[in-house]
């Protein structure tokens, strides 16, 4: 992790919006499943990395990714990336549209989101 890198994950005001839509259909017990869901799904989509300003922290880095998996995801998928956490961060602002549509606005479950 570079000097330039965060040590926790946070969402946008948009994403908070949407997390609280999502969180009421009362799929998810934590929130962090939800973000950790959207990180996928941005994945799948083929999503790229991007600055994230104006988040909140939500979670320190390490409890959301206790194993270190994610942080390896990011590096195999995007090997170029120097701030690892700043990227988690962008996929999960990212993915959580696509959680919402399916769930909020298609009324869907989680199963529909990945194979």
């Amino acid at each position: 992790m570079s000097e330039q890198d965060r040590r926790s994950i946070g969402l946008t005001t948009e994403s908070q919006r949407l997390m609280d839509e999502i969180m009421s259909k009362e799929w998810f017990t934590e929130q962090q499943d939800v973000a950790r869901l959207a990180m996928a799904c941005a994945l799948r989509n083929s999503a790229q990395p991007s600055p994230t300003p104006g988040v909140d922290t939500r979670w320190n880095s390490g409890l959301f990714d206790p194993s270190g998996e994610l942080l390896a995801m990011v590096g195999v998928f995007y090997n170029d990336v120097t701030t690892p956490v700043r990227a988690m961060e962008s996929l999960v602002n990212q993915g959580m549209s696509i959680v919402h549509h399916v769930i909020v606005e298609k009324g869907g479950g989680p199963d529909e989101l990945l194979p």
